[in-house]
């Protein structure tokens, strides 16, 4: 987990040391999400295992996996148990754990066992309150994270928390934010003609993502700016509000599908570009991020067969799509790395993360210079960053891509 500022990383980790003191589970559960990340990096689970591989007896690592999550699993169900722990932020923070093992693995029947555990604990809590602004950030961002991947968008406020702020406080938060990241979404949401082909869910969900986004950098700025500052007050406040509001909106019944309708074949890429948007920012796993360049590859396939003109009248929407998935993709010399590295099933895997990340620039090549015809990575830009992106985290492998791009 990645967080905007070094105040808030080092929160984390005393936190962290004193909770897991008292609560060995987090301990398992946080290695897990280690070895479960360090497996599929070296193809020894996912998607691209090979039958073979699967029929043949675990290998040591897969043991040690299997067994930290074994062992984190009971110690939660023990606590779980007693009922004056049940709530306690170790078993909240354990089961966030284990949501993101699932992520990492691909576990969609967990995914969905644990998402219903974590939304009746914070319901039961009445919140996030007792947990530190970044870790509570993090587990709402695995919720969503999870809600997404197993295909069902979290259900948000239709009234963005900012709008209900003080003026004072949203002055205070945009005041921090670096003007190009105001830009951020504005040619998604606030071009009538790009937003309709987007389901209202969909819409309210870029919405929330990008006063997320506002909030973490003003946070960054902060730091950045006077590192021994503390956020005032109002934004402390309008924190826990958001983090109130957010709660509700994950924890409540799904009982209007009709939000969720997609009006159009950008529906699901958008959702997944989305969705690699905020992990590829906040939440870098390179298993999950492998296994979503896969989806988001074939989103964006399928939309070409059955719609072949569509993405003629939207080519800056795909061009941010595309630069997304590349970002997220091995490149091919990476990939010849893990071949050099490893053999059998992980040469297939190389080859395969090579693959997409090619697609990838081919079709990157197609937009930018046949339909587009940009030459210059400012005129790149200037798109990208009127869709959702961040300078300080994607410029210099974008910068890269755009090289591959212009001398392919």
């Amino acid at each position: 987990m990645v967080f905007p500022h070094v105040n808030q990383d080092a929160a984390f980790k005393q936190w962290f040391v004193q909770l897991s003191f008292g609560a060995p589970q987090v301990l398992f559960a946080v290695i897990t999400v280690a070895a479960a990340d360090i497996s599929v990096r070296r193809g020894l689970v996912g998607p691209q295992t090979s039958e073979r591989s699967r029929q043949q007896a675990l290998s040591p690592s897969m043991w040690e996996l299997f067994l930290y999550k074994t062992k984190a699993t009971r110690l939660l169900n023990q606590n779980m148990a007693v009922k004056s722990e049940a709530t306690a932020v170790s078993i909240v923070y354990t089961v966030v754990c284990l949501l993101t093992v699932n992520l990492i693995l691909g576990e969609q029947n967990e995914i969905a066992i644990h998402v219903k555990g974590l939304e009746k604990l914070i319901a039961i809590r009445g919140g996030l309150h007792g947990i530190p602004f970044a870790i509570a950030e993090n587990i709402l961002g695995v919720l969503y994270s999870s809600l997404a991947v197993a295909g069902s968008l979290p259900r948000v406020c239709s009234t963005p928390t900012l709008q209900t702020m003080p003026l004072s406080a949203q002055e205070t938060i945009m005041s921090m934010v670096d003007p190009d990241l105001r830009e951020t979404g504005s040619a998604i949401l606030d071009d009538t003609f790009v937003s309709k082909l987007l389901s209202p869910r969909l819409q309210q969900n870029f919405s929330d993502r990008r006063e997320a986004l506002f909030i973490r950098e003003c946070f960054h700025s902060i730091q950045r700016s006077r590192p021994a500052l503390e956020p005032e007050p109002e934004l402390e406040y309008y924190m826990l509000r958001r983090h109130q509001l957010r709660c509700e909106a994950l924890s409540a019944p799904d009982d209007d599908m009709s939000s969720d309708i997609a009006v159009s074949p950008a529906e699901e890429t958008c959702h997944l570009a989305l969705l690699t948007f905020l992990l590829a920012t906040y939440f870098p796993s390179p298993a999950i991020l492998r296994r979503l360049s896969m989806a988001l590859k074939t989103a964006v396939e399928c939309s070409y067969v059955e719609h072949p003109s569509f993405w003629e009248l939207y080519p800056k929407l795909l061009i941010w799509v595309l630069f997304l998935g590349a970002y997220i993709s091995a490149s091919p010399s990476s990939s010849s790395a893990v071949t050099v590295a490893g053999a059998g099933d992980e040469d297939g895997q190389g080859d395969k993360e090579g693959e997409v990340r090619s697609w990838f620039t081919f079709h990157l090549r197609r937009v930018a210079k046949d339909e587009l015809c940009l030459s210059r990575w400012e005129e790149v830009r200037e798109i990208l960053k009127r869709h959702f992106y961040i300078d300080r985290v994607y410029r210099r492998r974008l910068m890269e891509i755009w090289e591959e791009v212009v001398s392919g």
